[in-house]
């Protein structure tokens, strides 16, 4: 130990340090241990190169290695946490762990816009569906049965009234029509097949006969009905016209003078219940036997409910 104002001094030539007087401004206060050629701490702080520093007497030897910094991480300790099918990350974990999100319609680009969801209203269809709630199965209805709706259930009824109409249906003589006998025949052209309900007829006729003397006698005929009404309007001249109406079929007013050879018009027109389906049918006779009354063609019907 050394005296007063003595100080610990090594001179860095790598003899030992020894007691020497304290340099000047130190105050001959031994509180420091001063080196020579020793790291600093700013050395310390900054890493360089490798360099010993070794006190020939062994007292003091220090080794700093060159700086190396920290290389990357060929893997993460552990297997993170994946995204599952049909999603996608939302934030990474500093783990690599992900937080998962399912894709929205809405985020997706260049897609069509998605209808309303119609599933639970009330559609009208041909077969019962698993993707539909309330739908309208519609029936199959047979023979003469009409669909009918209720306000909550589509079904198959009867039609007797022939209610809401159908259009009308065109029939035409094609070629002249003659009878030459006292009985009703059916017109060719002029016939057709019906089903319960009402029917509308409105015909539109040329006539001839064999002479003035034969009247053409004309009706209808059909399945059987609970009101049959029509008129017919015949001319027998050419300034002349017979008017009669008719509730049967099969029965007239006798014109009592036909057109013979000279073309005249006669129109008949009505309407009849059928309770039960059949064929209406324009009917023609002779006034007289063997005298030929005649339908030309041409002649026209329009059939309608």
């Amino acid at each position: 130990m050394g005296g007063s104002g003595q100080c610990l001094i090594s001179n860095g030539t790598g003899t030992p340090p020894s007691w020497q007087a304290c340099p000047a401004g130190s105050g001959g206060a031994a509180t420091d241990l001063e080196c020579t050629g020793c790291v600093s701490d700013a050395e310390l702080a900054s890493p360089k190169a490798a360099a010993t520093h070794t006190h020939a007497g062994g007292d003091i030897t220090s080794a700093v290695s060159a700086a190396t910094s920290a290389t990357t991480a060929s893997a993460l300790a552990a297997n993170p946490t994946d995204c599952g099918a049909g999603q996608y990350a939302t934030t990474i974990a500093a783990n690599g762990n992900l937080t998962c999100a399912q894709v929205a319609y809405g985020q997706v680009s260049g897609t069509p816009t998605i209808p309303a969801d119609l599933s639970a209203e009330p559609i009208v269809t041909t077969a019962a569906s698993s993707v539909l709630s309330n739908e309208r199965v519609l029936p199959t209805c047979s023979g003469t049965d009409k669909l009918t709706f209720n306000g909550t259930a589509i079904s198959c009824a009867a039609d007797q009234t022939g209610a809401g109409g159908s259009g009308p249906t065109l029939l035409r003589v094609s070629a002249d029509v003659a009878n030459s006998t006292v009985n009703f025949a059916n017109v060719t052209g002029l016939t057709m097949a019906v089903d319960a309900g009402t029917y509308h007829f409105d015909c539109a006729l040329t006539l001839t006969s064999a002479a003035t003397t034969t009247a053409p006698q004309l009706s209808i005929n059909g399945p059987t009905a609970s009101a049959i009404d029509y008129s017919i309007t015949q001319a027998t001249s050419a300034t002349a016209v017979h008017n009669s109406a008719q509730t049967a079929y099969d029965t007239v007013v006798n014109p009592a003078t036909g057109p013979a050879a000279v073309l005249l018009p006669a129109q008949l027109r009505g309407s009849v219940v059928f309770t039960a389906s059949g064929t209406f049918a324009v009917r023609l006779r002779s006034e007289v036997a063997a005298s030929a009354a005649t339908v030309k063609r041409g002649s026209t019907c329009r059939v309608f409910q």
